[in-house]
């Protein structure tokens, strides 16, 4: 937090106080700490600089310690360029002081022999090292690990590009991915920059970890000598030190899913990038997606990420309604574009599973989007999918074969993990040498049952 902090030298700062007194805190929705863990039995904190972890998360990975639950702390920088120039704090000194000063701050969270992995990327500069950080990220995140970050809008460069990269990683890995604010609560109010109580949960620590979260805040003595001098200890002026709040919206900008909007945003600003309008192949594979379909017409249907409509087009004779949503603004444009003909389409953007349809469908296509998902996110999604689709109702997956760079899982893994969750017999599957087209259902009939040939 350092180059930042010295922006805010002699200035006057929001303290707890303020933030009470504003009520703000109070209407967040609370959260235990078995609601944040689920099944994790390892908490992975992404600290940018030694005393992030603590003013960001201390409350929390110390009560989560004294459950039993594993606890890594992946140290970025050293911090080492805390007070450039100052001939008493250079920064090798610097850099040793604070990694000691880390170690003593995690003992006195009273933490059971947490894993300490220092990475050593030169501190202010932390946004053109994101690729090793993703690449050490990759191998030592697991699928169940709960991941604490820096929120991506905090306000400090080195902040922000770790938090970055944690959430690539955690798309990849299927980690679950929390982030807190530590430079946002200074003069940001919370209806601003998008840090507004929608996005935000609030996690109250145990009167023990409080303590604790002084104690490891007064163990870093070197990170601003001036500001211990002058003012009362930064802990009792940062409100996140008690209660801590953190973002957990997964879906929005602050989770696993935007690096993949960005992505898509980027994709759409042609037409058609993936070929859906000029491609044989992509032509093909719909026709065969459409002639697997059980029945002629459907009540209601729903086809999550139409992209630009090609496949929602084709859908649309053959239902009564049909929902079609994109996380994309673009491709959603696109899609209403190509489809204005039909009245009974209706497009819309979405980003799931928190923008989810009241609504029951005998049919849901999810073609070629599975693999953009987290292992973890595709779960939840396909959850939520068993409790929209009608008794008979029918969800037909459609996957490219072959890995690309994109995917953060394969097309076997999608379709492994949908038959698993959904917990339904496969209804149908066709094996093509390029994709793989399945079809789950409770209670599947198929053409020749329906007509009464059987």
């Amino acid at each position: 937090m350092d180059a930042l902090g010295r922006s805010h030298a002699g200035k006057e700062l929001p303290t707890g106080e303020s933030w009470r007194q504003s009520g703000s805190l109070e209407a967040l929705p609370r959260v235990s700490l078995t609601d944040l863990l689920e099944s994790s039995t390892r908490i992975v904190v992404i600290s940018p600089h030694p005393d992030d972890e603590v003013l960001g998360a201390g409350g929390l990975i110390s009560d989560a310690g004294a459950h039993g639950i594993d606890i890594s702390v992946v140290s970025v920088t050293d911090g080492e360029h805390c007070y450039p120039g100052n001939p008493f704090w250079p920064a090798q000194r610097l850099r040793d002081v604070r990694r000691s000063e880390l170690d003593a701050a995690l003992r006195a969270l009273e933490l059971d022999h947490p894993h300490v992995s220092s990475l050593g990327i030169p501190d202010g500069s932390v946004s053109a090292h994101e690729k090793q950080l993703e690449e050490f990220l990759d191998s030592y995140l697991k699928y169940d690990d709960l991941v604490l970050a820096p929120w991506v809008r905090d306000g400090h460069p080195d902040h922000e590009a770790v938090s970055r990269a944690a959430s690539r990683a955690c798309m990849r890995s299927g980690s679950r991915l929390i982030e807190f604010p530590i430079w946002a609560w200074h003069g940001i109010p919370m209806d601003r920059h998008g840090m507004s109580p929608r996005g935000l949960t609030r996690f109250e620590m145990s009167e023990r970890a409080h303590l604790r979260k002084v104690a490891g805040l007064a163990a870093s003595p070197a990170r601003s000598p001036w500001e211990i001098l002058r003012s009362p200890p930064l802990c009792f002026r940062h409100p996140s030190c008690r209660p801590s709040c953190v973002p957990t919206k997964c879906l929005s900008m602050d989770d696993p899913m935007r690096p993949q909007q960005d992505f898509f945003d980027a994709l759409y600003k042609e037409e058609d990038p993936f070929g859906y309008r000029s491609s044989w192949y992509e032509a093909r594979k719909r026709q065969i997606l459409l002639a697997t379909l059980p029945k002629a017409h459907f009540d209601h249907g729903w086809e999550i990420g139409c992209s630009n409509g090609e496949l929602t087009a084709a859908l649309a004779p053959r239902c009564n309604s049909l929902l079609a949503t994109d996380i994309s603004p673009r491709a959603v444009q696109l899609a209403t574009e190509r489809n204005a003909g039909y009245p009974n389409v209706r497009v819309e953007q979405g980003a799931h599973p928190e923008d989810w349809p009241q609504q029951v469908f005998d049919l849901i296509v999810l073609s070629e989007v599975g693999y953009y998902l987290s292992a973890h996110r595709l779960e939840e999604v396909v959850s939520k999918i068993r409790g929209s689709l009608a008794p008979e109702g029918l969800l037909v997956a459609c996957h490219w074969l072959e890995p690309f760079p994109h995917a953060s899982l394969h097309c076997r893994q999608v379709h492994e993990s949908i038959g698993r969750t959904l917990s339904y017999p496969l209804a149908y599957q066709y094996n093509d040498s390029d994709f793989l087209l399945q079809a789950w259902s409770s209670n599947f009939r198929s053409p020749a049952q329906i007509e009464g040939l059987k």
